[in-house]
């Protein structure tokens, strides 16, 4: 029986030669790559070549060969793929030099193969953020190597430099023209009419019929349909969506340009698909798939059918994940008997996410969020100051289902799904590109030794800001190695660690008081700073007083 997924092997590559650095220093890895005991000794090459900045760095005598990826599609501009990556057996590796893929291209990093070590490190972090957080994950990245300094501009001082590392993914990009490749190296490459007709052929030699293929693109449709759903709940903007930086199984990659959006902020970085259209970029990709399936194939395949598969399964998606931006558990709220209040609900989300549909052509200033719609729309139903009956019937049925068998109060499961969804609507703000952008940057110029200790305290952020539907009955307000403030529902209090002592508290107010008179806490591990925020939080807390539930059941 033949295997019904597509692996590395299913593509067309090129290899090309490397020499190992001698100097190279590691400065994270990710808890992924420790677990598989990865060797960070066979990522240390680059292409050495004295005509670009990379080749005066110093080298070994050791040499071996790397496969570039050739791919097409929307975003890989004039190059023929990925241009400064290479394969290894078992990594890709980013920042190596410039491959036989170079084309032209008016992008500095592309152009010459070089990976700027902030880059590298804002990738680093976003990507295990939104590793835990997206429903179908990231294209695991797994480490950081500094090569050094090169001199790109006499004018300017050295950049710094580094080789990224992650999985190698299959991505719909393989299988797609690249129209505007001018080769570099033409004896080296094939015509890319000529490398597709070949990739289809391999590709049909892979599933045993037609159906086989179609079945294998309905499982792609249906990853990015749950990924792309979740990001519009939570406003995520991936910010270069193309066939070429999502792989197969519905993951990202290359997230550089990824960032929160405060509601009704329609996103645009450069060149890229605006936020606002983002979600429907897998279809433009399957229908290019198909047209050339036909094509090269000589067949009759017809998208229609997997056009209307994804739009129903992304409108399923929505309705699914929409009671997290409430607070509330998604699983237990999957049920048709409140679909049409979910559906209601849905459309008033939409609308308010709509409000604004000007493209905004840089990422939010942090008075974007402070100014967030949605924050004010959340705030108006936890203080019940507003006369809408959904909401309310939305919260009571989910205490029904959860609260009362683990005995917590219908008062106590209202301030724990308002934390819930306060927390993530402020606290958003930390992963604020802008934010992250001048945190990066300050630690590669004056810190590089907390780099590590920094990329890791944001994957744990977000891992207690987006907890998924786990500690149903517990939420964490903050967290780091000797500090923890978080609310138990079944105590109906407030519980502050720090060190061996802990505090309870029932009032809210005190707790903010106490709080405010602490600058000194709230620090994450690498010296990240989130008191404003915590106190922030705990001021809008200080609004929530519960709804009367009498006649609010479904």
């Amino acid at each position: 029986m033949k295997s019904t997924n597509i692996s590395i092997e299913q593509y067309v590559g090129y290899f090309f030669k490397v020499r190992r650095l001698r100097n190279k220093s590691t400065l994270w890895e990710s808890r992924t790559f420790i677990a598989n005991q990865g060797n960070d000794e066979e990522l240390a090459y680059v292409i050495d070549d004295k005509a670009e900045a990379l080749g005066w760095l110093e080298f070994t005598d050791k040499y071996t060969t790397m496969l570039a990826e050739p791919y097409g599609g929307k975003g890989v501009g004039e190059n023929g793929g990925g241009v400064r990556c290479g394969n290894t057996k078992n990594y890709q590796i980013k920042g190596i030099g410039v491959n036989p893929l170079v084309g032209t291209h008016d992008n500095y990093g592309h152009r010459n193969g070089m990976y700027a070590l902030d880059e590298a490190v804002l990738e680093a972090i976003n990507s295990e953020i939104y590793n835990h957080i997206l429903p179908e994950g990231i294209v695991n990245y797994l480490a950081i190597i500094d090569i050094g300094q090169v001199q790109v501009d006499k004018s300017q001082k050295p950049l710094s430099v580094a080789l990224g590392v992650r999985d190698i993914a299959c991505r719909p990009a393989h299988f797609l023209r690249a129209g505007r490749f001018e080769p570099k190296f033409k004896e080296r490459v094939l015509n890319d009419t000529a490398r597709l007709r070949l990739q289809y052929r391999m590709l049909s030699e892979r599933f045993a019929n037609e159906n086989e293929f179609v079945q294998y693109i309905g499982r792609f449709l249906l990853s990015c349909a749950k990924q792309f759903a979740f990001a519009k709940i939570h406003r995520i903007a991936h910010g270069a969506v193309s066939p070429s930086n999502m792989s197969f199984e519905g993951k990202w990659l290359d997230m550089a340009s990824a960032c929160f959006l405060p509601a009704s902020y329609n996103y645009c970085t450069g060149s890229a698909v605006e936020y606002n259209l983002e979600g429907i970029q897998p279809l433009d990709m399957v229908s290019e798939l198909i047209y050339n399936y036909n094509r090269f194939r000589r067949k009759q395949l017809n998208d229609a059918p997997l056009h209307s598969y994804y739009a129903n399964q992304y409108n399923a998606c929505l309705l699914h994940y929409l009671p997290s931006f409430y607070g509330l558990n998604v699983t237990q709220l999957d049920n048709p008997q409140i679909n049409q209040i979910k559906t209601r609900l849905l459309n008033k989300f939409i609308q308010l996410c709509n409000t604004n549909t000007d493209i905004q052509i840089a990422p939010p200033h942090c008075k974007d969020f402070q100014n967030d719609v949605a924050i004010d729309y959340l705030v108006s139903i936890y203080s019940c100051s507003t006369d809408e009956q959904d909401e309310f019937k939305l919260i009571k049925y989910a205490h029904k289902q959860k609260g009362e068998s683990d005995n917590v109060s219908y008062g106590d499961f209202w301030m724990l799904s308002a934390i819930k969804s306060f927390k993530k609507a402020i606290y958003m703000r930390m992963f604020n590109s802008r934010y992250l952008k001048e945190s990066v940057d300050d630690l590669v110029e004056h810190s590089k030794y907390q780099i590590c200790s920094a990329i890791n305290s944001f994957a744990n952020l977000s891992k207690w800001i987006f907890e998924g539907d786990q500690n149903s009955n517990e939420t964490i307000i903050f967290n780091n190695s000797s500090e923890m403030l978080w609310f138990d529902a079944r105590d109906s209090a407030f519980l502050w660690k720090r060190g061996d002592d802990i505090q309870s508290y029932t009032d809210i107010n005190l707790l903010h008081q106490q709080v405010r008179s602490a600058p000194t806490s709230f620090l994450l591990d690498g010296g990240i700073d989130m008191f404003s925020l915590v106190c922030d939080l705990l001021s809008l807390l200080k609004s929530v007083q519960k709804v009367n539930p009498t006649g609010m059941e479904i």
